[in-house]
C-alpha cells in the first residue's frame, strides 16, 4: 500500500513537565599531579613532549606562586625554581586534550568513590567528576548532604575539590574552576550564575574566543542573551556549543554512559529548533555517514543502533533500531533510521541528535557470486524477525523455549529468536509420541462433557455444541508433581482423534482431573 507522504509536524501536546535535572560536578585542581603523589606546598610539574620540547603542562600551587605557567618550556621552568619536581607523561603520539590514558584510568576509579550516592556518575577529563543526583539526593538528606558526603570521600583519598550542586555538568565546571567553597545552584538560577563567567572558562577554541571578544562578547551572559541562530550561522557548530554552555543547557550523553565503555556517540546541535521529519533526516545523515566510517576504521560492523534526541522541552527520547544482519554502510543504516522516525510522536522539537552504536561486532565481508549474489546472504526468517522487530518491540517476538515443568501452563518460556534452537529429548519415536505438545494451548482449559468406555477412557466428546466420535487416541500420559503447591497437579492427558465433521487435521489435546473425575480441554494439535 502506497504511505502518503507525511508533512505533519512531528510533536504533540507535552506531558507533565519532568523533574529538573540535578548533577554533582567535582573540580580536582591539583589532580594531574596529587595522582603522582606531589602535594600542592611542593613545586612540582607535569610535562609533556610537543614538537620535541619538554613543556608545562600543570603545576602545583607552590610552582605556580613562583612563576610557572603552562606552556613554559620545562628547561626555562628548571632555571626558575632549580629545586623544581618533575614529571614526564610517556604517551604515544600527541597528548589528548582530555589527558593521558594513565590519568583517565585514575579519574574513573576516582569517580567510583561516588556510587554510594548514585549509581549514575561519570568523568570530565582531564580534572573533573560528575554524577546525577536527580533521583538520590533525596535519600541522603537532601543536594547539600549528598554533597558534603561525596565531598569528603574525594578529601578523604588526599586530593583537593571543589564541588558544586546544578542543572549542566560542563557549566557546573565551569563554575567549580572559578569559586573558592562549594556551592549549591537552585533550579532555574544556571544562568544568572554563569553570566558573569569569562567565556574562556568554558574551554572554548581561542579563535572562537577572539572573534567572540571583537564583537564585545567576553562573558556567558553576554552570549546567552544572542539568538541561537544568529550564533550558529556566524559561528557554527562551536558558537553555538558555547551558546548553550553559556545559557546553562546540559548537552551530551548522559551522565555515566562513560564508564560503561566509550560508545562513540556522534553528535550534531540543530542551528534551530526542528520540526518536521525531512529536515531531522538530513541532520541524520553526516551523523550516519561518521558512524559507517568510524565503523569500517574498526573492521566493525552495528548490530544496534541508539539515536538520542533532546527536546526543546527538556525531555530527551531514546530509540533503538537492529538491523536484520550486521552491517555498517551508510545507506543502510539511512533507511533503518528512517523507518523508525517515520511514525514517531515528539512532545517537543528537536534541538539536538546523538547517534551510536551500542551493538557491534568483528565486519565480516561476503563475497559474491558469479551471478552478483552473495553466497552468504541472510535468510529471509532473520530480515522478517527485524521487521516485526522494529513494528512490534523486541517484548512481542519470541518463541517458546522447553522448560522442565509437570504443569503443562508452564512447560515452557518465551525466547528470542536466533539464540539457538529447541533441542528434542533424546528418546524413541514412541516416547517422543506420547510426550507430544499442542501448538495451541488454551489461556485456560476448558471443562468439557465426555462418555467414556467401560475401562474408562474417553469415547465421545462434546466440542463446538456437537458431539463427535472419538476415532483413536493416544494416551494417558499422566502428569503428576509439585505437591508442596496449594492445587497439586493429578491429570491424565489424552490427544484425540475425531471420526467425522471435526475440523481437518485438528485434535483435541484433554485431560481428566483425576481428583474429581472432571474432564478438561487444554489444547489444539493442527
Amino acid at each position: 500500500m502506497h504511505r502518503p507522504k507525511r508533512q505533519q509536524s512531528l510533536f504533540s501536546s507535552p506531558p507533565e513537565a519532568p523533574s529538573p535535572r540535578r548533577v554533582l560536578v567535582i573540580w580536582l585542581p591539583d589532580f594531574r599531579l596529587e595522582r603522582c603523589g606531589w602535594a600542592r606546598e611542593e613545586p612540582a610539574v607535569l610535562a609533556a613532549g610537543r614538537r620535541g620540547v619538554l613543556r608545562v603542562i600543570a603545576a602545583t600551587p607552590a610552582a605556580a606562586r613562583r612563576g610557572i605557567r603552562p606552556e613554559m618550556r620545562v628547561s626555562e621552568a628548571c632555571a626558575l625554581v632549580p629545586e623544581l619536581g618533575l614529571e614526564i607523561l610517556h604517551d604515544d603520539g600527541p597528548l589528548p586534550a582530555d589527558g593521558s590514558a594513565e590519568e583517565r584510568r585514575d579519574l574513573r576509579a576516582l569517580a567510583r568513590l561516588l556510587l554510594p550516592f548514585t549509581p549514575a556518575f561519570g568523568t570530565l577529563p582531564p580534572q573533573g567528576i560528575a554524577a546525577d543526583i536527580t533521583d538520590t539526593a533525596a535519600l541522603s538528606g537532601g543536594e547539600r548532604a549528598l554533597m558534603q558526603g561525596a565531598v569528603g570521600r574525594i578529601r578523604d583519598a588526599g586530593h583537593r575539590c571543589i564541588a558544586v550542586t546544578c542543572a549542566s555538568p560542563r557549566g557546573g565546571l565551569a563554575l567549580a574552576r572559578s569559586l573558592k567553597g562549594d556551592a549549591v545552584i537552585p533550579p532555574g538560577g544556571m544562568a544568572d550564575a554563569l553570566a558573569p563567567l569569562p567565556l574562556a572558562r568554558f574551554d572554548a577554541p581561542p579563535a572562537l574566543l577572539a572573534r567572540l571578544a571583537e564583537l564585545g562578547v567576553q562573558t556567558a551572559g553576554d552570549l546567552a542573551v544572542l539568538p541561537r541562530a544568529a550564533i550558529a550561522g556566524r559561528f557554527g557548530r562551536e558558537g553555538l556549543v558555547l551558546r548553550r554552555l553559556a545559557a546553562g543547557e546540559a548537552l551530551g550523553a548522559p551522565i555515566g554512559a562513560g564508564l560503561a565503555g566509550d560508545d562513540g556517540e556522534h553528535h550534531a546541535l540543530m542551528p534551530a529548533p526542528v520540526a518536521r521529519l525531512e529536515a531531522l533526516l538530513a541532520c541524520c545523515i553526516p551523523l550516519v555517514e561518521a558512524l559507517s566510517e568510524q565503523l569500517a576504521a574498526r573492521e566493525q560492523a552495528a548490530t544496534r543502533l541508539r539515536l538520542r534526541l533532546t527536546l526543546d522541552d527538556g525531555h530527551e527520547r531514546l530509540i533503538f533500531a537492529q538491523p536484520a544482519a550486521p552491517r555498517r554502510d551508510a545507506d543502510g543504516l539511512a533507511r533503518l533510521l528512517r523507518q523508525k522516525l517515520y511514525d514517531l510522536t515528539l512532545t517537543a522539537p528537536v534541538i539536538e541528535v546523538g547517534l551510536a552504536a551500542v551493538g557491534r561486532c568483528p565486519w565480516q565481508p561476503t563475497q559474491s557470486g558469479l551471478t552478483g549474489i552473495s553466497r552468504d546472504a541472510p535468510a529471509g526468517l532473520p530480515a522478517l524477525l527485524a521487521r516485526l522487530t522494529e513494528h512490534l518491540g523486541e517484548d512481542a517476538i519470541f518463541r517458546p523455549r522447553l522448560e522442565d515443568r509437570h504443569r503443562p501452563e508452564e512447560g515452557w518460556a518465551p525466547e528470542r529468536f536466533l539464540t539457538g534452537g529447541l533441542t528434542a529429548p533424546a528418546s524413541g519415536d514412541d516416547v517422543l509420541r506420547a510426550r507430544a505438545r499442542p501448538a495451541v494451548l488454551l489461556p485456560r482449559p476448558r471443562r468439557l462433557l465426555l462418555e467414556v468406555d467401560p475401562e474408562g477412557a474417553p469415547r465421545a466428546v462434546e466440542l463446538e455444541g456437537r458431539w463427535r466420535r472419538v476415532r483413536d487416541r493416544i494416551g494417558p500420559e499422566r502428569l503428576t508433581g509439585s505437591w508442596w503447591e496449594p492445587d497439586p497437579l493429578d491429570r491424565d492427558y489424552y490427544r484425540l482423534a475425531l471420526a467425522a465433521r471435526g475440523r481437518a487435521g485438528r485434535s483435541p489435546w484433554i485431560y481428566q482431573d483425576r481428583r474429581d473425575g472432571s474432564w478438561w480441554l487444554h489444547g489444539w494439535f493442527d
